[in-house]
């Protein structure tokens, strides 16, 4: 094999890495896809590195700088994806307080057990709680008693 097949090579082994990263955020694998990729940009640097040992060592530490910013890139990316939500469903987080205050007294059911914290539907969204006390089944009636901050407390309402 002549040394310009190793650069073709490599860059092809990095175009592939690309696709199944961008690939990975739109199809839920648990991080499979993601992994196969690791390894198309690994096989990417060996290329490199056959092909000329400093283009090698310089493509190393660019990927290396530029894994932070990926994972801080995608930590922003991914949860506003549709898989994201179809995955998890609508949840209350603590950007929309408003929201969380007006459930106080609301009633809802546990989707889950609670020991002590779980999923429940309350006014048609999933939202997770935390008993109060003990623990709560899963399919029990629950009562929002306090919603302050990250935390939903619900008690079992009858």
């Amino acid at each position: 094999m002549d040394e310009g097949s190793y650069l073709v090579y490599a860059i092809l082994c990095f175009a592939v890495a690309f696709s199944l990263f961008a690939i990975d955020v739109f199809v839920p694998s648990g991080g499979i896809i993601s992994i196969i990729g690791a390894i198309a940009a690994l096989g990417g640097i060996v290329f490199f590195f056959l092909f000329n040992q400093l283009l090698g060592l310089v493509v190393l530490i660019a990927c290396l700088v530029a894994i932070p910013f990926a994972f801080e890139a995608m930590s922003k990316i991914l949860p506003r994806t549709f898989m994201a939500h179809r995955e998890s469903g609508t949840r209350l987080t603590g950007k929309d307080d408003s929201k969380k205050e007006g459930l106080v007294g609301a009633v809802g059911e546990a989707m889950t057990d609670l020991h002590p914290v779980g999923t429940c539907r309350i006014k048609g969204e999933r939202v997770e709680c935390l008993a109060n006390d003990g623990v709560i089944r899963a399919k029990a009636k629950v009562r929002v008693v306090s919603a302050d901050g990250m935390q939903i407390k619900v008690v079992e309402d009858g």
